[in-house]
């Protein structure tokens, strides 16, 4: 994963999920081999890129479950979330 800002990519086109209503969503952009993630609302700031093997084992993580909270857990409290920025 390497974070770089939008600059360092070519002109690309971003997609989002059509249940996103707001601007705080992820947009996802495939081109050539890697996949870069963006938060919609910092279009022009950085962004997270990955190979597509590393893509593909995170969406099967995601199809698995593997990253659900327990029921009985509350919810991440926003400032606790990570972003695009966060050292990983």
């Amino acid at each position: 994963m390497t974070e770089l800002p939008d600059r360092a990519l070519p002109e690309r086109d971003w997609v989002r999920s059509t249940l996103c209503q707001a601007a705080d969503c992820v947009e996802v952009s495939v081109g050539g081999s890697e996949v870069a993630v963006r938060s919609s609302k910092e279009w022009d700031g950085a962004f997270l890129r990955f190979d597509r093997l590393a893509w593909r084992e995170f969406l099967a993580g995601v199809n698995n479950g593997e990253f659900d909270r327990p029921p009985n857990q509350p919810p991440l409290p926003p400032t606790s979330r990570l972003t695009a920025t966060d050292q990983i």
